[in-house]
Order: structure tokens, then C-alpha cells, then sequence
């Protein structure tokens, strides 16, 4: 004689299929959560980037003023006028000067540009494993309601 009569089988099939249901519900949002985290990271780090492209072009700015300041100085300390070599060598600096900036904007609108992206992309990757969590609980509920089928529609032994 067996403890596990239908009924009691019947019972444990629907229990664990309740649980294995929201167990799969909850790992989904679980995850849809740590992707909506993760990308909310990726926009602070884009910022940053566009923050930290700013600074260093300020910076380069500055260092490339004083630069010329001391140019000039020297320059006119020597008695040398503001035409012909030393005013190319002014404009080659000035010229440079506006490439070195390009580069950081470009350097950090490209940081940007990636870590949006990767913003993005775990957004994607949230709703689709919250979408998986959910597919997981249909899934399993249908599996145990046939097996809760089966448990109550045995023949009974004799």
C-alpha cells in the first residue's frame, strides 16, 4: 500500500509547478532588473566620457595658450617680429592645436556613442529574458497541469 495515492500526487505536481512557474517569473524580472541597472551605468559612463572629452580639450585649451604666450614672448624678447617664419610657426601651433581637440571630441563622442550602445543593448537583453521568465512559467504550467492530468486520471490498482 502506497502513501502516494493520486490525490497526494495530484497535489505535489501542482505545487511544484506553482513554484517552478514563479521561481521562472521571478528570475526573469530579476534579470530585466540587473539589465536595467547595468544600462543605467552605461549612460552614466557616457556622460562621464563626454564630460571627461570636455575637460581635456579645456585643458589642451589652456596648454596650448600658454604655449603661444610663451612663444610671443620670446619671440619679441629676441626682437624678432610677428611676420613671415615665426607667424607660420604661430598658425602651425594654432593648427595643431584645433587637431588635438578634434581627436579628444572624437574620442569621446566615440566613448559615448559605445556605452549608449551598450545601454541599449541590456535593455534589449532585460526584456527578453523577462519575456524568457514568462515563457519558462507558461511553459511550466502547461507541463504540470498535463502531468496533473495524468495523476488524477490513473486507473486505480485493486
Amino acid at each position: 500500500m502506497s502513501f502516494m495515492t493520486p490525490g497526494v500526487v495530484a497535489a505535489m505536481t501542482a505545487a511544484s509547478t506553482a513554484v517552478t512557474a514563479y521561481s521562472a517569473i521571478q528570475q526573469g524580472q530579476a534579470q530585466k532588473d540587473m539589465a536595467e541597472y547595468n544600462a543605467a551605468v552605461a549612460r552614466a559612463n557616457a556622460d562621464a566620457a563626454v564630460e571627461a572629452a570636455a575637460h581635456e580639450e579645456l585643458q589642451t585649451r589652456e596648454e596650448a595658450r600658454r604655449l603661444r604666450g610663451r612663444m610671443m614672448a620670446l619671440y619679441g624678447k629676441s626682437g624678432i617680429t610677428m611676420e613671415g617664419s615665426p607667424l607660420e610657426v604661430m598658425a602651425d601651433a594654432a593648427a595643431e592645436e584645433e587637431l588635438d581637440v578634434w581627436a579628444i571630441r572624437k574620442t569621446g563622442s566615440t566613448k559615448a556613442a559605445r556605452a549608449r550602445s551598450e545601454a541599449e543593448l541590456s535593455l534589449m537583453e532585460g526584456k527578453a529574458r523577462e519575456t524568457s521568465g514568462y515563457l519558462q512559467a507558461g511553459s511550466s504550467l502547461l507541463s504540470g497541469a498535463a502531468d496533473y492530468g495524468r495523476a488524477t486520471n490513473r486507473p486505480r490498482q485493486k
